[in-house]
């Protein structure tokens, strides 16, 4: 009876240091995915109305594109 009591704690011994060591790593996480924003608070510099949007939802912009 005594030998499957140890038996079992060193069984459970080395699945728990088996799963400590596998947890164990230098690399970076990489994952993949989107974010996005739906309120967005843009500032102007000066005051006035938009007269027409040039871009749409969604769509790409580049670093200096016109987009109001």
């Amino acid at each position: 009876m005594v030998r499957r009591i140890i038996a079992w704690v060193v069984a459970a011994g080395l699945l728990l240091l088996a799963l400590l060591l596998s947890h164990q790593t230098d690399e970076e996480l990489q994952v993949s995915g989107f974010i996005e924003a739906d309120d967005i608070q843009v500032g102007s510099r000066v005051g006035g109305r938009v007269r027409k949007l040039w871009v749409r939802e969604g769509q790409q912009v580049n670093e200096g594109d016109v987009l109001v």
